[in-house]
C-alpha cells in the first residue's frame, strides 16, 4: 500500500509539471534539428497526451543578388615568339571593376547545400598605350549662328524664315593619341556548387566550391576619338577570335545573417579561375583571368 501512494505521488508530481510548462524545447540527436513537446491543459483524471513536432531535414530556397568583380588576370604568349609582344601588351592592360547580377536555386539537407544558378558577368579592362601623344595645331573652325524665325510673305503666301549667321575663326586644337579605353568581356554562365552549412544564432557560414561554364556575349569597347571633346563613343565588336564556351571553377564563403523564418541576407566573398582561354587557339593571345568578388543579396527559403 505504501508503494502504490508512492507511485500515485510521483505521478501527480510529473503532472503538475507539465502542466507549468505548455513548451519546452529540447535539442535533437541530429544537429539543427528543433523538437517541440507539447502538453494539453490536464486534469488528474486525464490521460496526457504528448505532441512532437519536428523540422523538415529538407529546405529549399531562392537567391537574388549582385556582385562586384575585380578581374586579376594577365595575357599569356601562345608562341616563344610573341613573347616580349605579350609582355608589352600586358603592361597596357589593367583589370577593372565592373558588376554583375544572378540568381540561385538552392536545394539543403540537414547541414549540406547544393546550388544551381544564372548570372550576368561583366570581366572588363583598361588599355593604356604608352605614351600617350598629344598634338596641338591650329585649325580653322565654323560657328554657326541661328536667330528666331519670322514669318514672310510672298505671293499671298506665308512662309517662315530662318537666319543664321556663320563665323570662321582660328583656334588651337588638341588631339590625343593612344587615349585609354576600355574593353568590357559580358558572358552569362551557370554556376553549380556543393556547401556545407555552419550555423550559429543569427549567422551561418556556408563553404561552397564548385564549377561554371559560361557562354560569350560580345565584347564592347568604349574609345574616345573625338578631336577634342570628352566623348566616349561605344564599339560592339563581335569577333571571331573569341570562345562561345568557357569553364571557370570557383571557391566561396557565403556569410548569412538571420532575419526571419523564410529570409535571410548574405554576403559571400569568391576566387574564381578560368580553365580557358576567352580567345580561340588560332589568336596570337590566350587570356585566362582570375577573378576575386563579393556576392550581396537576400535569400528566402520556401
Amino acid at each position: 500500500m505504501a508503494r502504490l501512494y508512492f507511485f500515485n505521488f510521483l505521478f501527480f508530481c510529473c503532472v503538475i509539471h507539465a502542466y507549468s510548462i505548455p513548451d519546452t524545447y529540447f535539442s535533437n540527436a541530429v544537429p539543427n534539428d528543433t523538437v517541440i513537446i507539447k502538453a494539453d491543459t490536464i486534469h488528474l483524471t486525464d490521460t496526457v497526451y504528448i505532441y512532437i513536432e519536428e523540422e523538415s531535414k529538407w529546405q529549399m530556397s531562392f537567391e537574388l543578388y549582385m556582385k562586384p568583380i575585380f578581374p586579376i588576370g594577365k595575357y599569356g604568349a601562345v608562341s616563344p615568339l610573341n613573347e616580349e609582344l605579350t609582355s608589352y601588351y600586358n603592361k597596357e592592360r589593367t583589370g577593372m571593376a565592373s558588376v554583375g547580377l544572378g540568381v540561385n536555386f538552392g536545394i539543403e539537407y540537414l547541414n549540406w547545400n547544393i546550388r544551381l544558378g544564372l548570372t550576368y558577368s561583366n570581366y572588363k579592362e583598361k588599355v593604356a598605350h604608352e605614351p600617350t601623344n598629344v598634338v596641338t595645331e591650329n585649325k580653322t573652325l565654323v560657328e554657326i549662328i541661328t536667330f528666331p524665325p519670322y514669318p514672310v510673305v510672298y505671293h499671298g503666301d506665308t512662309t517662315w524664315y530662318y537666319p543664321e549667321q556663320r563665323r570662321e575663326y582660328q583656334s588651337e586644337v588638341t588631339t590625343y593619341l593612344n587615349k585609354p579605353y576600355t574593353n568590357s568581356y559580358l558572358f552569362f554562365e551557370i554556376p553549380f556548387s556543393i556547401g556545407y552549412h555552419f550555423r550559429f544564432t543569427k549567422f551561418s557560414y556556408l563553404i561552397n566550391t564548385g564549377f561554371s561554364p559560361g557562354f560569350y556575349i560580345r565584347r564592347v569597347t568604349n574609345k574616345n576619338i573625338a578631336l577634342f571633346e570628352e566623348d566616349n563613343l561605344q564599339y560592339i565588336d563581335e569577333q571571331n577570335d573569341m570562345k562561345i564556351f568557357n569553364l571557370s571553377v570557383f571557391v566561396s564563403v557565403d556569410i548569412n545573417y538571420y532575419h526571419s523564418e523564410k529570409l535571410d541576407f548574405f554576403i559571400e566573398p569568391y576566387f574564381r579561375q578560368h580553365l580557358n582561354s576567352f580567345f580561340k587557339s588560332t589568336y596570337m593571345y590566350q587570356y585566362l583571368p582570375a577573378s576575386v568578388g563579393i556576392n550581396l543579396g537576400i535569400k528566402y527559403y520556401f
